[in-house]
């Protein structure tokens, strides 16, 4: 057990374009225990057009998860889970945003603490559309590819101004930051961190987001790391990406990337 976080994982079966069945996403979680994983935050996508998820939505299936996965004989071999989502940058998403209706890390690690994953289904209130419980927190976006100058930085602006900590979910794979990886500061200066696809640093998505890691790490411009795994197999590339991170980077880096501000994030603050 090494203690590592993984704030992106899409594990919830049977949402997205992740796992499939409750046995693929357990399989899943136990790789990726094997791995030094000792928490998973579940981040299905909310992507209007592709994936019509909102927050009642995935809370729903969290909670008829949640017991599901508890009913299962390996609980040694599972990691803690909780609840968030990948939030995709368009004005649809972003109006959620504003009206306090995104899942931020706090409000589903709050919500898988506190079990509210009750036998009839219910919620407690939790999904019923209020907002106020809402506001504020670390929250996973993602882009199809970075905003020109000045755009990005008045969105992410507004969104620190609500209390929101935005994370910059896989930044390596945007072409604008192929060109030049240095442009990601100006996102980090307007309140954003950002989160590598460690398996990214083993080409799994092409040469230049491999390059592009390695240029982000050497600027330090990365706060964490993250599996961002959708099939078992998955699991497997980002440990062959854990394995490199420690030998390339060295341990105290690897650790900070995977444990100590992962941890942090999840709890809404940026590790000194």
């Amino acid at each position: 057990m090494k203690g590592f976080v993984d704030l992106h994982c899409h594990w919830l079966p049977g949402i997205d374009d992740g796992a499939r069945t409750l046995e693929e996403g357990a399989e899943m979680l136990r790789r990726l225990h094997r791995a030094g994983f000792s928490h998973v935050v579940a981040t299905p996508h909310i992507r209007p057009a592709m994936f019509e998820n909102r927050a009642p939505d995935l809370l729903r299936r969290f909670v008829e998860i949640l017991p599901l996965l508890r009913e299962l004989p390996d609980q040694a071999e599972l990691p803690e889970v909780s609840l968030s989502s990948e939030h995709f940058y368009d004005d649809l998403v972003f109006d959620e945003l504003r009206a306090g209706r995104g899942l931020p890390f706090r409000l589903g690690t709050d919500f898988a603490r506190t079990d509210f994953a009750r036998t009839d289904g219910r919620t407690d209130g939790r999904t019923d559309g209020r907002t106020d419980a809402r506001v504020g927190g670390t929250l996973l976006i993602e882009f199809h590819d970075l905003p020109g100058p000045g755009a990005l930085e008045r969105r992410l602006g507004e969104l620190t101004s609500r209390g929101y900590l935005p994370l910059i979910a896989h930044p390596e794979r945007y072409r604008e930051l192929w060109r030049d990886p240095a442009r990601l500061e100006s996102a980090l200066e307007a309140g954003a961190v950002a989160l590598l696809d460690v398996a990214a640093v083993l080409g799994k998505y092409g040469a230049e987001p491999r390059r592009t890691a390695e240029r982000l790490l050497e600027l330090g411009l990365y706060e964490a790391a993250c599996s961002d795994a959708h099939r078992p197999s998955d699991v497997d590339d980002a440990a062959a990406g854990i394995d490199w991170l420690f030998a390339q980077r060295g341990a105290d880096e690897a650790r900070f990337l995977l444990e100590e501000a992962p941890r942090s994030l999840l709890h809404d603050s940026i590790p000194a």
